[in-house]
């Protein structure tokens, strides 16, 4: 046209294209955000997202078509092509004015876009493959080859819009949507009230509500509340959170605070008043109880009550009494315990859970817990318990949500239709997009946005519940800001620190927050500056987080760590760290994780410190290498070890691994201190317990030697501990005694808090425990328990679970070692009872193989055997390969006891040639022993007599002597059947004058 017209009348036909083009783009929702001559460059979803913006900018697009051609030139009817390409773009400021005004627009999308306009031919409109997908079937489409654009390495999937499938439908909507009845639920609430009334007559119930996010567990789970209220039953409400995983009990510490409304009182001395006076003198917890709750939630003491508790007992205390207080609630009426989210519990709360559940049985008490499917918690070991999935809604049902919810406003057949299909029977879907769908409306009917078309408001049909959510927020557009500040503090968050990190005066503030709650986007609670709120669903605060540039969100995390720093010893670490590592402040963050870690580990939280720690090592590789990471590196596996032990086992690969890379941190930095001893023992103690007993050994001297050169004499005793361990079962008993006693004959101007603090354990209850076996197996039945006793004590004093696990564990082999099979029973028993309270399962493994060979001792038969077995196999799967040998002996005992030969031959077998590979040889005389009186058995004595001639020789090379009067009795009685009465005699005499005399159990 320009070699055709003048310019002024080119002019005139350039503006004539842009007006009928602007009008289309406008009348659809667009932004216009530049002219480029004969053409123009428009936006759907900015400035204003729409629930359709696919679908608005095809029809705008097919639009142009039809408007540019009623353009008539001098050379006919005008044509335009049009390419569309959706996806995320970061929008910024004006640029230049005028016909060339642009808002900046960074990403791939509008580049593609441009691309595909090009590939158009005359009167056609080509759209990316992303949207047609979000465009559906709205139109027909006709696919094209993939085209080979530039600026793009792979060829592209495009698509010619051909036409509308049919006339976009019309609604008429008029005020707001009511929320979402319950319904298609009546087979789920039935099950659930009838549980409860089984709970009522005192047969207690829980019940495991599973459904996806969305699906309606909270709607079904309030539905419940309201109904037991109604009858007068009691409910106690706790809520789960993704940002305190490893918080220990933080829903329980939450439901206090928030059902005492301590947040409402003005100072600490008024909460603590008011805990008294709710808890105590209700009845339901005791004054040292309640002590505990204050301290955990941060107040001060009333009195010294409690003073005197270790970290672990204290929360041991805390866990019976949360227990305690839930039955005594029972007894005044029917209790309704709520657990929401329980995907998100911590491991204390769930722990608490798990004793709740096995206490439940004849209490009235109703137990609902929600989750997720996808970490659904294992409860098919509780009888009491019933598995609950909300499947999605029925296309009825969700046809009667909408209607509800429309109310007066008339919806379409069509548009109801279109919801219901869309949502897929999610009834948070439903209520969302039914919501979005009637806003949409009225905000059209409106004319904010500059539309004068009536059927806007019917295609206004989000494809997805982002978008939704994202539509409903920019219909708030002075809101947004703070909700947008609000979802990076997460789903909950409290009026002060969002005032804390929030420009907005408190006035401004409030007005704002109210505006989100009359917007339905957010629930409150209390009154500012004491109110918490929460986002209505987690996916409206998915939706506010996500549309926060990256830069701004990091700017904002940094800003709540800032904050919650502030608060000095009231801050929580571990959201410290969450927010430092958003900020993209690293280092925050992982010196935060570290104290978190610590926290936890103080109070032997094991399994959230592991969590912590391992948080704490994915952010390192986000430090520049060299040194300083290095150091930090060793750092968090030098905290990480003593707790990975208490939760996997000595002689897991996880922690072989952990301190290999912290010992090639030490070679690396050069650092031959402390920190390499800490790093050298706990490697030791992992090959110790795999029975790499030549690779422990030389470490062991290391540690000698490296203790030695630093004078230090907590060094010099954990080395000397971990020198006598592989000494003695390697057979060497005498020089294991040794330095066991160069520990215990140390002055005792020194203490071991250091010791236990960062190594785990206290040598010198290690040197009694080991010492106590030595001496047993050296014919020194009452000194060696007597050495055992004493360290029993003194573990009971450090309050240490892994400290008493390990001495009641070595208490077990010294009565088997007597062949106190009562004693063994009784203290496997507490064995037990400790490692599962604490979850310890290598000490658990321990306990039944003991148990099952006491239980032989008195009932032998397959229940037996089969405990020790299992034990022995549960020791196995730890990781652990020491003292199966030994094992092995309780395992063959328990098979011959009873009558099973074939069994007790095969496992002395693997056991000897386990001894025989590992080096581990101080208990191969009792194998060989056993193996004897599986020969006699079978008649075969002149077998069974070499066996234990043999036994009895290696017995005198090790020292074994205990084991040696074992032997020397079987020997003796085979010589006695023989004839040779003398011969037992004087073998029987010559193994007593080897044991030491004035032991009373001889």
């Amino acid at each position: 046209l320009s070699a055709q017209l003048d310019p002024e009348e080119l002019r005139d036909h350039i503006n004539g294209f842009q007006e009928r083009v602007s009008a289309v783009v406008t009348r659809y929702g667009g932004f216009v955000a530049r002219f480029m001559g004969d053409g123009l460059m428009a936006y759907f979803g900015y400035p204003t997202a729409h629930e359709n913006d696919a679908e608005r900018a095809v029809l705008a697009g097919l639009d142009t078509l039809t408007a540019v051609a009623k353009l008539a030139t001098p050379a006919g009817p005008a044509a335009a092509r049009v390419g569309i390409a959706s996806g995320l773009v970061v929008v910024g400021d004006v640029i230049s004015a005028g016909e060339t005004r642009e808002r900046s627009v960074v990403g791939e999308t509008p580049n593609l876009a441009a691309r595909l306009q090009g590939v158009a031919e005359p009167g056609q409109v080509v759209i990316s493959a992303r949207t047609r997908r979000l465009a559906g079937d709205t139109f027909s489409y006709r696919a094209l080859e993939a085209v080979t654009l530039k600026g793009f390495d792979e060829p592209v999937p495009a698509y010619v819009v051909v036409a509308p499938h049919t006339e976009r439908s019309r609604f008429d909507a008029r005020g707001s949507a009511a929320l979402s009845p319950l319904l298609g639920r009546d087979m789920e609430l039935s099950l659930l009230r009838e549980r409860c009334d089984l709970a009522r007559q005192g047969e207690g119930q829980a019940v495991l509500l599973v459904g996806e996010a969305g699906i309606g567990k909270s709607r079904i789970t309030h539905s419940l509340i309201e109904s037991v209220r109604e009858l007068g039953d009691r409910c106690l409400l706790y809520q789960c959170s993704p940002l305190h995983l490893d918080s220990p009990l933080w829903p329980v510490l939450e439901q206090i605070r928030g059902a005492l409304s301590l947040d409402d009182l003005p100072d600490a001395a008024a909460r603590r008043e008011r805990l008294d006076e709710v808890l105590v003198r209700a009845g339901t917890m005791s004054a040292a109880d309640v002590a505990l709750i204050a301290e955990a939630l941060g107040l001060p003491a009333a009195s010294e009550a409690g003073a005197q508790l270790s970290a672990q007992q204290k929360r041991q205390q805390m866990l019976q009494a949360l227990q305690m207080r839930a039955h005594a609630l029972a007894r005044e009426r029917p209790l309704l315990v709520v657990i929401e989210d329980v995907h998100w519990v911590d491991p204390s709360t769930q722990e608490m859970l798990e004793t709740l559940l096995q206490s439940i049985g004849d209490a009235r008490v109703m137990l609902l817990m929600t989750t997720r499917p996808e970490r659904a918690p294992e409860l098919v070991e509780h009888a009491h318990v019933t598995s609950l999935t909300l499947n999605r809604l029925s296309r009825q049902s969700t046809r009667e949500i909408v209607r509800a919810i429309a109310r007066e406003h008339a919806l379409s057949p069509e548009l109801e239709g279109c919801i219901v299909s869309r949502t897929d029977g999610v009834p948070l879907f439903v209520e969302e997009l039914t919501k979005a769908v009637l806003e949409a409306a009225a905000t059209a009917r409106s004319g904010k946005r500059g539309s004068d078309r009536d059927d806007d408001a019917v295609a206004a049909i989000p494809e997805t519940l982002h978008d939704s959510l994202m539509a409903r927020l920019d219909r708030v557009p002075a809101l947004k800001g703070v909700a947008q500040i609000a979802a990076c503090i997460g789903r909950t968050f409290e009026f002060t620190l969002l005032e804390a990190v929030c420009e907005l005066q408190r006035a401004e503030l409030v007005h704002a927050l109210d505006g989100l709650v009359r917007a339905g986007l957010v629930f409150r609670s209390g009154t500012p500056p004491l109110a918490h709120y929460s986002f209505k669903h987690a996916l409206v605060r998915d939706a506010a987080y996500e549309s926060t540039l990256n830069a701004q969100r990091r700017a904002v995390h940094g800003r709540i760590a800032d904050a919650l720093e502030a608060r000095g010893s009231g801050a929580e670490p571990e959201l410290v760290a969450v927010h430092a590592a958003s900020a993209g402040d690293t280092e925050r963050a992982i010196a935060a994780f570290l104290a978190a870690g610590e926290r936890s580990a103080r109070v032997f939280a094991n399994a959230e410190a592991v969590s912590h720690y391992r948080q704490a090592l994915d952010l390192l590789a986000a430090l520049a290498e060299g040194r300083a990471r290095d150091e930090r590196e060793l750092d968090v596996m030098q905290a990480l070890g003593v707790p990975l032990i208490a939760v996997r086992g000595y002689a897991s690969p996880e922690v072989e691994a952990v301190f290999e890379r912290a010992r090639a941190l030490c070679n690396a930095l050069g650092f031959d201190d402390a920190r390499r001893f800490m790093v050298l023992r706990g490697l030791w103690n992992c090959l110790y317990d795999r029975s790499e007993l030549a690779r422990s050994a030389a470490l062991a001297e290391e540690l000698v030697t490296l203790a030695t050169k630093h004078g230090d004499p907590i060094e010099e005793a954990l080395a000397h501990r971990a020198l006598g361990s592989t000494r003695y079962v390697m057979g060497d008993l005498a020089g294991g005694e040794a330095a066991f006693r160069r520990i215990l004959d140390h002055p005792q101007g020194w203490s071991t808090v250091v010791s236990r603090a960062v190594h785990g354990e206290a040598p010198e209850i290690v040197a009694l425990q080991y010492a106590g076996w030595v001496a047993v197996l050296a014919g020194r039945p009452d000194t060696g328990l007597s050495l055992g006793e004493q360290a029993l004590a003194k573990a009971r004093e450090t309050g240490m679970p892994i400290a008493l696990a390990f001495s009641l564990a070595i208490n077990e082999i010294l009565h088997w070692l007597r062949a106190d099979a009562v004693a063994c029973a009784r203290v496997s028993a507490e064995t037990r009872r400790v490692t599962e309270q604490h979850a310890l399962p290598f000490w658990r493994a321990h306990s039944d193989v003991f148990a099952g060979w006491a239980t032989a001792c008195s009932a032998p038969g397959p229940e037996a055997t089969a405990l020790t077995r299992a034990g022995l196999d549960a020791w196995v799967r730890t990781g652990a390969r020491l003292h199966i040998p030994t094992w092995s002996c309780l395992l063959a005992d328990a098979a011959l006891a009873e009558g099973a030969y074939d069994e007790a031959r095969a496992v002395i077998d693997n056991g000897r040639g386990v001894a025989e590979r590992n080096g581990e040889r101080f208990m191969l005389p009792e194998l060989l022993r056993l193996a004897a009186r599986v020969e006699i058995g079978g008649g075969d004595d002149d077998a069974a007599r070499a066996l234990l001639e043999q036994a009895l020789a290696l017995s005198g090379e090790h020292g074994s002597h205990w084991l040696g009067l074992r032997i020397a009795t079987d020997l003796a009685r085979c010589l006695k059947a023989a004839g040779d009465a003398c011969g037992a005699a004087t073998l029987i005499d010559a193994a007593l004058a080897r044991v030491a005399e004035g032991e009373g159990c001889l």
